[in-house]
């Protein structure tokens, strides 16, 4: 806490010296205005506007009473810069860059003019000066951070296998930061109604989002209109996980492999259909995949979640499913249905299933991945104060990971004729 004080002092010296040579340049942009002002080819309606402006300076009225000191001097600040922003607007582009090389020439300092920019650039000093504390107390006060409690956005509703990992992540999170860290379920449009939340939160280190395959990586290419951006408008922290998916079947469909499962639709075109958790989902994505590797004809069939999706695939009202291993594993164990590949590049240890790459599905890798995302331009030191990182890098990695579903899911989807919908 000792350095305190000085850590401000330097901070506060840095951001004023940066504005030094802005001052300058200030000056000589009122001089080419003033210069403007009276040329021959600048219209009247532009010269009363300098009139009006100098009246103002001038003038002992001013919109905004002084008496209430802070916002006495917010007017000179806010409307003086616009009103000479709106001058160079009216003034002709040719005019104002003969002007600005004549102000280069000139040394208004002894003049009337010379006076009221200095006061200008006086008054703008004292706004940014303001500005500058009033950062720098922002800056000391984040050194506390997190002094409240940290919001965890789930875009999934409750009950999903996200909102399940966000419960499991937030109270050892929380007790790492020392601050309650509180899931808030924020769902719709594939999970894009929570993560447009968390990419227009306050880049303060209080709220984060549990994004995924869906919101960062398929959305894009199936939605027509995004309310994010899923590179620019985050910051990443850190993969969390991956739910193992699979590619399970009815006991009926006459198939104990992968590929015997091929040679069966081959040999019987269209009769086949795969459910999913609905038109978008990385269940639906990850079937079309496999129609595009393998050349098979199958019919999509989308349900309103993975749930009633498997209720019929236990029926038997649709053959297979391309599902997450956590929704069908008791089921698989149980014999109510047959599990022919495991769709990661490694085998898990809950099945003795080979993966759809071994059994010669090149490229055949889909995963269901999570990772944690803050809004854009939140603080490094605070991503990385979350102690979440498995390795050195991890937000970069993540980013990295963002970057390459986005293109690889666009290709699929291009390639299946998914319109946006």
């Amino acid at each position: 806490m000792a350095r305190g004080p000085g850590k401000l002092y330097r901070a506060a010296m840095s951001v004023l010296a940066s504005f030094k040579a802005r001052a300058a340049e200030l000056k000589r942009e009122v001089l080419a205005i003033y210069l403007a002002a009276k040329h021959p080819r600048t219209p009247w309606y532009s010269k009363f506007l300098v009139v009006a402006i100098v009246a103002y300076v001038l003038s002992p009225i001013d919109l905004i009473p002084d008496f209430i000191p802070v916002l006495g001097l917010l007017d000179e600040i806010i409307l003086l810069p616009l009103a000479l922003a709106l001058v160079v607007k009216l003034v002709p582009e040719d005019v104002m860059s003969e002007c600005r090389a004549r102000a280069l020439e000139r040394r208004p300092e002894g003049t009337l003019l010379g006076r009221l920019g200095a006061a200008f650039v006086v008054l703008v000093w004292l706004g940014l000066i303001v500005l500058a504390l009033v950062w720098v107390s922002g800056a000391a006060q984040a050194q506390g951070w997190p002094s409240k409690p940290i919001r965890l956005v789930s875009p999934f509703p409750p009950g999903a296998v996200v909102d399940t990992l966000c419960r499991t992540l937030a109270p050892a999170l929380g007790e790492a930061l020392g601050q309650p860290v509180v899931v808030e379920n924020r769902a719709g449009a594939g999970g894009n109604v929570g993560m447009d939340f968390v990419a227009k939160a306050p880049a303060d280190g209080y709220t984060v989002g549990m994004g995924g395959i869906a919101t960062h990586g398929i959305n894009p290419s199936v939605y027509a209109r995004m309310p994010f951006d899923p590179v620019r408008d985050f910051a990443p922290i850190t993969f969390v996980a991956s739910n193992i998916n699979v590619l399970v079947v009815h006991p009926s469909v006459p198939a104990n492999d992968v590929r015997q499962l091929i040679d069966y639709a081959r040999a019987h075109p269209g009769k086949l259909a795969f459910g999913s958790a609905g038109a978008g989902t990385s269940q639906h994505l990850a079937g079309e995949l496999f129609k595009q590797i393998t050349g098979v004809e199958m019919t999509h069939v989308p349900y309103k979640g993975a749930g009633p999706a498997v209720t019929d695939l236990l029926g038997g009202q649709i053959p297979l499913m391309f599902v997450d291993l956590s929704a069908t594993l008791a089921h698989i164990r149980a014999g109510k249905l047959r599990a022919l590949a495991v769709l990661t590049r490694e085998r898990t240890p809950l099945l003795e299933v080979p993966t759809a790459i071994e059994q010669g599905i090149a490229g055949f890798d889909v995963n269901a991945w999570f990772g944690l995302f803050a809004p854009a331009g939140t603080p490094r030191e605070r991503l990385e104060s979350l102690g979440l990182s498995p390795a050195p890098g991890a937000p970069e990695e993540l980013a990295t990971l963002v970057r390459a579903e986005l293109e690889r899911w666009a290709r699929v989807a291009k390639a299946a004729n998914l319109k946006p919908e």
